[in-house]
């Protein structure tokens, strides 16, 4: 102590001499304007402005002054005739001293930046009693901020530290002791009707002789994010609260009973086609019904085509989001399923498409389903009259026909059917038909049946005009087919 007393004295001392020869110099004459420093004093523990700190010059000026409510102060010189150098010290109860070189233009103002002083224990005044009373709830820290739900052999608790303070921030004394109680706030990553949420352990405690107070997390089965805040209540009138701790709950393994591949079509429009896109998604759940954690990896491959994002790869990986989904991209492209023997037993224009993540024990936990890629669309085994000539509320027909494409599958979902002629009224399974996603061949997927009529039977006295049944086939991928039925006349 003697030494660094000794420094500091030598080193007022020097900035002393050098303001003094400063002084001593012939300069113009003194400013009309005082030179001011401004500035705030700010402990360096909290962050807090201090109140009534004392900031003195040591030059020749001896200028001082005192921190307001907020920190802030204005040391004032006179009117000075050169730029002034001087050593300022700073001084408040229960905190080390602290010293600032400064110099100072004349006429000026110069604003420091904010000095921070450091708390001395060993000084700590108290101007007031109720001081020492509990006025705040500092977190001193949590022993883990990432848990996972019970039972999947991972980290299932976390201890949260508080320190009950002061109002001058010092922690409480040993007596009185002073209890708490915990509040826990869920907020589920999705909702589970048999789960278990998290609990804290103790939900009470009071104060130890440092003033500190411990409380564990213990997860339940359900994942998500705990927020915990400690209370504590003074004189049993004033209640005071700590700022809320975060711990966030991660699901488990991802388990086969809850592991989902799906496509939101499944007859795929790419048998003909190149890089035709749809998306393939996958939601990766723990047995207890919770989204996986983001970020785990989720392996996808295909018979046929290519799968990934962007690439041209046959397999691919993608990770979860938060709510455990992935997708990825299935693109239409060699090999095409072509071949029986691919797919047996389902033959030609089928395809499996697979995904796959790792479980617990490092067991695979899988899925997968089965595409129909489909090409354009053939007409065929069109039967009925080629022409007709339909009188005052007659009738004609019935066409049929088949559409399908050349292994004889449905067309793909989003293609519109449909059959009409002037004059006519078209009845059947092929008039503005939108195909639903499907795999079925049969009446109203592949094979239809229509009959045409007068489309105004009431009206008896026009002649006959002329008419063209068309079938009409608008296809999202492969485009517009037109095929002429039949002609005539209706009445």
């Amino acid at each position: 102590m003697f030494f660094r007393a000794s420094v500091l004295k030598v080193y007022i001392l020097a900035i002393l001499v050098l303001a003094g020869c400063k002084d001593n110099t012939t300069e113009p004459g003194p400013s009309s304007t005082p030179s001011t420093i401004t500035g705030t004093i700010v402990s360096s523990d909290f962050y807090t402005p201090i109140v009534g700190a004392r900031i003195v010059d040591q030059g020749s000026q001896k200028g001082e002054a005192t921190s307001d409510s907020l920190g802030n102060f204005t040391l004032s010189f006179g009117n000075l005739s050169s730029q002034y150098t001087t050593l300022i010290i700073i001084t408040a109860s229960g905190y080390y001293d602290t010293t600032r070189v400064i110099s100072i233009d004349p006429g000026k103002t110069q604003s420091l930046s904010a000095i921070y002083m450091r708390r001395n224990s060993g000084q700590v005044i108290y101007s007031n009693p109720d001081a020492k009373k509990a006025a705040q709830i500092a977190f001193l820290g949590v022993s883990a901020s990432d848990i996972y739900i019970s039972g999947v052999g991972a980290l299932e608790n976390a201890v949260i530290e508080y320190e009950v303070r002061d109002s001058l921030g010092m922690p409480v004394a040993k007596l009185p002791r002073y209890g708490a109680t915990f509040t826990v706030n869920f907020f589920p990553n999705t909702q589970v009707n048999d789960g278990t949420i998290p609990r804290v352990i103790p939900s009470s405690d009071s104060t130890d002789v440092n003033g500190r107070l411990r409380v564990s997390i213990v997860s339940g089965t359900e994942a998500g994010v705990v927020q915990v805040v400690a209370l504590v209540t003074v004189d049993n009138a004033k209640v005071i609260r700590s700022s809320p701790v975060k711990i966030s709950v991660h699901a488990g393994f991802a388990d086969k009973n809850h592991f989902t591949l799906a496509s939101h079509y499944y007859n795929f429009p790419g048998l003909e086609y190149a890089f035709y896109q749809y998306t393939m998604t996958v939601q990766v759940v723990d047995k207890y019904s919770n989204p996986v954690l983001p970020g785990t990896a989720v392996y996808f491959n295909t018979m046929h085509g290519a799968i990934g994002t962007g690439t041209s790869g046959a397999t691919s990986v993608g990770v979860t989001d938060i709510d455990g989904f992935v997708s990825q991209t299935l693109w239409s492209g060699n090999p095409y399923p072509e071949f029986p023997s691919d797919t047996l037993p389902y033959g030609s224009g089928y395809s499996w498409v697979y995904a796959r993540t790792l479980g617990d024990s490092a067991i695979w936990v899988k899925d997968s389903v089965l595409m129909l890629w489909t090409g354009h669309p053939i007409i065929s085994n069109v039967t009925g009259p080629t022409t007709f000539a339909i009188t005052n509320g007659g009738a004609a027909g019935p066409w049929t026909f088949t559409i399908a494409d050349k292994f004889g599958h449905p067309m793909s979902p989003g293609t519109t059917i449909d059959v009409s002629g002037t004059g006519l009224l078209v009845d059947g399974d092929a008039v503005k038909l939108v195909m639903p996603d499907t795999f079925a061949s049969g009446p109203g997927t592949t094979t239809f049946t229509v009959v045409a009529s007068d489309v105004d039977p009431a009206n008896i006295n026009v002649p006959p005009t002329m008419s063209v049944l068309t079938l009409t086939i608008n296809h999202p991928v492969y485009g517009v087919y037109k095929l002429v039925l039949a002609t005539g006349s209706v009445q």
